[in-house]
């Protein structure tokens, strides 16, 4: 085995494991508050309860969470899911920060450079959140007026869109005739049914479009053969 084939073995192994080890601590962590909260305050959990409510955010969310990873863990690469999926905010911060990062290195997107980078990049912006909301946290009481101002509004009511229109512009443009009828089809729903009525059915738009998309592309590949097959 070659050395750059020793050294990207031993990258990801220890990647795989040191991500999957935080993992399991952070779900550890995150279930022991509820338990630690009741033996301190002597408040007795209701397991029927608490399963029951389990079950009715997993009917509404389980679906979404496993489209997620399915659909973000091949942009962000093996480093950059693990980091995103502790910290969260994927699609408003940490998605567009590993593509965004990929894009500015001239990198081949879901390379073994691109995922180094993807990663460094989740994780610069991980500790710029922490950062950031600490020095809220601190200085809270001085934002708020501020943050909640008539003229700063209209931004933060325009986040996402903004967001999600600086990382698709360069995807759509990249391959428009792909794109076009998913982007079509997405228009024309949130037209008729409304963005808040179609945001509520993301988990089972996502697979959809992504299935159009293929089918879509599919339809553009078989074309294109024809026309460069020679004439008889």
């Amino acid at each position: 085995m070659s050395d750059n084939k020793k050294q990207e073995s031993t990258y990801l192994g220890q990647l795989h494991f040191f991500g999957r080890v935080t993992n399991i601590i952070v779900v550890v962590a995150l279930l022991a508050v509820p338990f630690l909260l009741s033996l301190v305050t002597d408040v007795k959990m209701d397991f029927g309860l608490t399963v029951r409510a389990f079950f009715g955010i997993f009917s509404l969310m389980g679906i979404l969470v496993i489209v997620e990873f399915m659909s973000y863990a091949p942009m962000l690469g093996a480093g950059a899911t693990y980091l995103t999926f502790i910290t969260g905010n994927t699609m408003n911060l940490k998605l567009p920060a590993a593509m965004s990062s990929v894009r500015l290195a001239g990198v081949e997107p879901n390379s073994e450079e691109a995922d180094v980078i993807a990663t460094m990049a989740v994780a610069v912006s991980s500790l710029v959140t922490i950062v950031i909301l600490l020095v809220g946290m601190l200085a809270f009481g001085a934002l708020v007026p501020i943050l909640q101002s008539p003229s700063l509004k209209p931004a933060f009511d325009n986040l996402m869109p903004a967001l999600m229109g600086a990382l698709g512009a360069p995807v759509l443009f990249k391959d428009l005739r792909t794109a076009s009828v998913p982007l079509i089809l997405g228009m024309a729903l949130t037209l008729i049914l409304g963005y808040a009525v179609f945001a509520q059915m993301t988990a089972f738009a996502l697979p959809a479009f992504l299935a159009i998309t293929l089918l879509w592309r599919y339809i553009l590949y078989r074309r294109d053969m024809k026309k460069a097959e020679p004439a008889a």
